[in-house]
This record gives C-alpha cells, structure tokens and sequence, in this order.
C-alpha cells in the first residue's frame, strides 16, 4: 500500500499537532478522537481537509493515507482499530498519549516527533500484537512523561525501545509485560514510585546472570543501564 503522505512544503505553517497515518486497508471505517483544544481537521484521503469540533470525527472509510492537523489538541486516540502506520510529526501540543491505540491488532508502527508535554502513555500501546516499531525523534520527546504503565503491555513484536528520557516517570508498572523486548540500553526510574513487573515476560537479553537478575527485580529510585544488551 502506498504511504503517499502531503507534502508539508504545501503547508503555510506547521500545525502543532500534525499526524499522519497509513490505514490497514480503504474498505474498514477509520475513526479519531481529538480533545482538548478549540477543534481539529482531517483529511481522509482525498487533500480535502474537514473541520470537527474537538470530540470524535465519525468514522469514515479513507480514500486515501489520513492527515490529521490541530492548533491546540492535548490528547488523540484512534478509535477504530484500522490502521498499520502512525506518525505524529508534530506533537508539541499534546500532553496526554494514554490509550492513543489500546488493542490495535494491526497496528506494526508508531512514531512521534516534538512531543516534549505529553506526561502520561499509560496503555498506550496495551495490546498491539503485531507493533514492531516503536520511535521518536529525541529522548527529550518523552522528558515529561510521568505514566509509563502498561505503555508496551502485550507489544508481542517490539523487539526493541530507542533511548528515551524517562527521569520523569513515576510508574512504570507493567510497562513493558509479555512483549519479545531483547535490546535495551538504559531506563531512569530515579523518580519512581511504582515499578511492579516493569520487565515481566520480557526476555531481554543481558550481559550476565546477575544483571539480568537486576533488571526483574528492579527497585523504585534505581537506573538499569544495559549497554551490553544492544547492537
């Protein structure tokens, strides 16, 4: 399926929220929900952009790769479970990402760019079986996040998480629970107050026996720092 995004030379300015999506297919209805702010737009495939007051878009089927564009939103979440990619180009809006694609059988890609506000990605990718990758376009994009519980919960293909700044996150329960995680450099839980089961089900590779036996019982107010873990 092509991913023939807009050009943004064509925009005057960059919103400050801009997503862009590749749905799973031009058959299934595809649905969004922006809150938080005086109203978003959406382009479903044909350049035209259709205004909605901050709430749902009712779902539609797209003719084409989705555009989503917004001044002032503070949280999205993809309602219907539809889409393979999702780009969040611009997010310096945002400050909240929990749920922004719980249970998403489809979903093999998100990435998120400029999102240094967004304190909480609790559930955020709860049950994505096929999620392979996962990025952002800094650490410093994930600086404030506060709530990493059960971010990557069920991400049964994530393989591996890029170097993010988590010297914010309070809990990380569950964070990253039954997935096939095997690459890990550091995760700063300085500021934690919850790390039950952070690992759990996770077989990530370790440079010994004994950092791996630290890494499954890490405790709240440590760092685990596994360079040895990664290519």
């Amino acid at each position: 399926m092509s991913r023939s995004h807009i050009n943004l030379r064509d925009l005057v300015l960059i919103p400050n929220l801009l997503v862009q999506i590749e749905p799973h297919n031009f058959v299934d209805d595809c649905g969004i929900t922006v809150t938080g702010g005086t109203g978003f737009e959406v382009d479903w495939g044909d350049g035209i952009f259709i205004p909605y007051p901050p709430g749902s878009a009712w779902p539609i089927v797209p003719t084409g790769n989705i555009t989503v564009i917004s001044n002032d939103a503070t949280k999205i979440a993809f309602t219907t479970k539809t889409y393979n990619t999702i780009d969040i180009l611009n997010g310096i809006s945002l400050t909240d990402l929990s749920y922004v694609c719980t249970d998403h059988y489809t979903l093999t890609s998100f990435t998120m760019a400029n999102t240094p506000n967004v304190t909480s990605l609790s559930s955020a990718f709860f049950n994505t079986p096929v999620l392979a990758t996962f990025g952002i376009s800094d650490p410093s994009d994930t600086g404030n996040v506060q709530n990493f519980e059960a971010a990557w919960n069920g991400s049964h293909s994530l393989v591996s998480l890029p170097v993010m700044d988590t010297s914010s996150g309070t809990n990380f329960g569950w964070a990253i629970d039954g997935n096939l995680l095997t690459c890990i450099g550091a995760i700063d839980t300085t500021s934690a107050t919850t790390t039950t089961a952070m690992f759990g089900g996770s077989p990530l590779v370790a440079p010994n026996g004994a950092e791996q036996t630290l890494l499954e019982t890490i405790p709240p107010g440590y760092s685990y720092i596994n360079p040895g873990a990664c290519p």
